[in-house]
């Protein structure tokens, strides 16, 4: 049987508009709008409570709205109840049936709405689809977790879902696990060609399988883009907080180039207004560390801690103009020792500039 006779032939958009909740008289989304392309992998992110898991309910009609719309492919869900709205949802614990074996568990959705035209082919399909073709018969408990997970990615996607909505999937996996499954999601996604939203409190593991991500906070999107955009253009301070390692470097910019703090005198790329104060967020991987740089910026400064991560060091350096975090390779010969005196230096059109500070 042919993958597209047991999924939706091509995905569907969805749009949230102007969405509401209310819990406790505190509002958890507030003026919410989200528009997702046909057959995209859309990221959800944020801190906890920022409302990226009651957005999937809203999606699935588990959360009833205060006011706003829903849309699955133009048409207005927004009154359907969860059933009718062919939205497949996969759980943070899987929540497979412990009695049933992997290809029940697949068919469950089938046989409670009587879909039973080829059956046994569709769950095969699924089966060779999430690469369990021998393992249909086995129980939840025989099975590994990365295992158990493409079990109830397939019972999902056996009701044939316009949308499929992606709950911490990968949060019970270890490290290792998770790495494989990234790999393993982001192709089920593709084959299936499913429009399929992915919460995660992972920003590495969002971006690493999402086409898109929005970033949330207190129940609003603070930016939406590319994971690569997100990461070297974050829009806001919360952002370029949020997402990865950063530098905060704050200032006044004495002139459209130049931002001065304290002693330091810092070249910068993007235009600014004398006068005003900016805040100045730097990636380790843009700051050079060494004897000697040779960029547009360079300081001396000591060396005030480090940390070992793998294939990287990461050294924070304290200098005339604050501290940074450099990043250096762990293969190279080169150590620097605790208040042994470097230079660090980034080029001006490093890191993301931003108007304003609080604080």
């Amino acid at each position: 049987m042919r993958l597209q006779d047991i999924t939706n032939p091509a995905g569907v958009s969805l749009d949230l508009e102007q969405v509401e909740v209310n819990y406790g008289g505190g509002a958890v989304l507030a003026d919410f709008s989200l528009g997702i392309e046909p057959g995209e992998l859309f990221g959800l992110i944020g801190p906890s409570g920022c409302g990226k898991s009651t957005s999937l309910g809203v999606i699935a009609g588990f959360i009833p709205i205060e006011r706003g719309k829903v849309r699955l492919g133009g048409r207005d869900v927004t009154g359907l109840p969860s059933q009718k709205r062919e939205v497949g949802v996969v759980f943070q614990n899987y929540a497979l049936f412990p009695h049933m074996t992997a290809a029940e568990n697949i068919g469950y959705g089938l046989r409670v709405s009587h879909d039973m035209a080829d059956y046994d082919a569709r769950i095969q399909s699924l089966l060779d689809l999430v690469k369990l073709s021998a393992k249909g018969g086995r129980l939840p408990r025989e099975l590994s977790g990365g295992e158990q997970q493409r079990v109830a990615i397939a019972r999902a996607l056996a009701i044939r879902p316009k949308v499929l909505l992606l709950d911490e999937p990968l949060s019970n996996l270890d490290a290792r696990l998770r790495g494989e499954m990234q790999e393993e999601l982001r192709r089920i996604q593709r084959e299936a060609k499913v429009t399929t939203i992915f919460v995660t409190h992972d920003q590495d593991e969002a971006f690493a399988v999402c086409d898109r991500v929005a970033i949330m906070n207190l129940g609003r999107i603070e930016q939406l883009g590319r994971p690569r955009d997100l990461y070297r253009r974050p829009a806001t301070r919360f952002v370029a907080r949020f997402i990865g390692k950063s530098s905060r470097l704050q200032g006044r910019a004495a002139a459209a180039d130049t931002l001065e703090i304290a002693d330091a005198q810092i070249r910068t790329a993007t235009p600014m207004q004398p006068g005003r104060t900016y805040e100045l967020y730097l990636r380790p991987e843009d700051i050079s560390i060494g004897a000697a740089v040779h960029t547009d910026n360079r300081f001396e400064g000591r060396v005030t801690s480090m940390l070992e991560a793998g294939p990287h060091r990461y050294y924070s350096v304290r200098f005339d103009g604050g501290e940074v975090q450099a990043m250096f390779s762990a293969r190279a010969e080169t150590d620097f020792d605790l208040s042994a005196p470097v230079w660090i230096g980034w080029p001006a059109q490093a890191g993301a500039l931003l108007e304003g500070s609080d604080g």
